[in-house]
């Protein structure tokens, strides 16, 4: 499971990982690994309830960035594809500056759960 922001936060320093500030219309993206259309994910936002995420078909937003990375480097990838592993919601526009916690939660087809989880930092 990879659990990504998209857009990205906007950096003000290079080196920030997962630090920043927030984009309007932010979404949190998440690539199961062999999901599909009959698995389920939950996100619960800073220890809130679970809500649930949306299934759809769509480039990998980290695929997306990595591409841009490489694409003249001696390492060039293929153009990302559409996916069928992605699910997404929306982050709400009214988060506060200071460190935030996502958990996303999945039950597969076969009745299987996972866990992942992602820290982020807005900064004011």
């Amino acid at each position: 499971m990879r659990i990504t922001l998209d857009p990205p936060l906007i950096e003000p320093i290079q080196s920030a990982i997962n630090r920043g500030h927030l984009p309007a219309a932010s979404k949190v993206v998440v690539n199961l690994f062999d999901g599909g259309a009959r698995d389920r994910l939950w996100m619960s936002l800073n220890n809130g309830e679970r809500q649930a995420m949306t299934y759809t078909v769509r480039t990998d937003p980290f695929m997306e960035r990595l591409y841009e990375q490489l694409q003249h480097s001696d390492h060039p990838i293929s153009r990302p594809t559409r996916s069928a592993h992605i699910w997404e919601i929306a982050l709400p526009a009214s988060l506060v500056p200071g460190v935030h916690r996502i958990e996303v939660y999945s039950e597969d087809e076969f009745g299987q759960h996972h866990h992942g989880a992602f820290s982020f930092e807005i900064l004011p």
